[in-house]
């Protein structure tokens, strides 16, 4: 979760997934949420707002936690961690990526017996990546 010195949406709690589906889509939730956030407090900038500190929302995570070498029988180049230790990373538009997320998720929770965990991370999202995504917008991102 991003730092509490500045405002930021409430906290998702780290939830644990065998589901890849249910992962992706908490991975889908979070982020829209707090893009969401983000355009929301610009777009009141823009109208006139002001604010009296700084505004942040950060990439939803990937994380998974395994404590073996994994023996696997895998022919592909994904799907599994290379040794013992806690791996995450964070993501970035899991509505685009959404079949390679599941693909990659259900194979980490098969090849090594274990859930992934979805949260928050400490990864602001830029402002920029915030903006709405369609063509037809209606909001401008000109300031006063």
């Amino acid at each position: 979760m991003c730092s509490a010195i500045v405002e930021t949406p409430p906290p998702f709690a780290t939830e644990a997934f065998v589901d890849a589906g249910a992962a992706v889509a908490r991975l889908e939730e979070i982020y829209e949420r707090n893009t969401r956030f983000l355009r929301d407090r610009f777009e009141a900038y823009v109208n006139g707002g002001t604010f009296t500190t700084r505004v942040r929302a950060c990439y939803p995570f990937v994380r998974m936690t395994t404590a073996t070498h994994a023996r696997l029988d895998s022919r592909l180049a994904y799907g599994f961690v290379a040794g013992p230790g806690v791996h995450e990373t964070s993501v970035t538009r899991p509505d685009i990526f959404r079949t390679y997320l599941t693909e990659q998720i259900e194979l980490l929770v098969k090849n090594h017996g274990v859930p992934v965990e979805i949260g928050e991370s400490n990864e602001p999202v830029p402002s920029s990546v915030s903006r709405e995504r369609s063509a037809t917008t209606s909001l401008t991102w000109k300031l006063p």
